[in-house]
């Protein structure tokens, strides 16, 4: 793998995916500069992890403040623009796994994979919607799979 002279986005930092990714991206790749999108509440933890990185590794990687799931994740206009224009690959690892409801946590991730992929499937650029509820009379019959099934092809390439 190489990303020479590429801007990569890792998100979530300094949660644990996040910050082993983005040190490893760091030092397996000496050409690529890492920017690091963090929420407010983690500055400090940030900082730490930061602090132990010797100059050239620190002069690659550049934090972000932000919100994952905010429109834009929360930066100003000429701050996304300049992300958005510089960044080629996006590492999205930010997420709430505590929340008082699981559908507040579910909300949120969903809401951060939203903006991440700009609200198109990865596969075939179609619009991201809601997945339908399954009808209660319909789950007997159909219960939910406890694996996960994928479409060898991937989604049908929309026109």
């Amino acid at each position: 793998m190489s990303f020479a002279g590429e801007t990569l986005l890792v998100t979530g930092f300094p949660g644990f995916h996040a910050r082993n990714l983005a040190l490893y991206l760091l030092a397996a790749e000496p050409d690529a500069k890492v920017v690091l999108l963090r929420r407010a509440s983690d500055r400090e933890r940030s900082e730490e992890c930061l602090a132990r990185l010797d100059g050239p590794l620190r002069q690659r990687a550049r934090e972000l403040e932000g919100d994952p799931a905010a429109l834009d994740f929360g930066l100003s206009g000429a701050e996304y623009l300049e992300l958005a224009a510089s960044v080629q690959r996006v590492y999205h690892f930010a997420s709430v796994l505590e929340a008082r409801r699981r559908t507040e946590a579910a909300a949120h991730n969903i809401a951060c994979a939203r903006e991440v992929l700009a609200g198109k499937c990865p596969n075939c650029g179609g619009e991201l919607v809601s997945r339908p509820r399954r009808p209660v009379e319909k789950l007997a019959k159909y219960p939910p799979s406890q694996e996960r099934v994928r479409k060898p092809g991937g989604c049908a390439k929309t026109a």
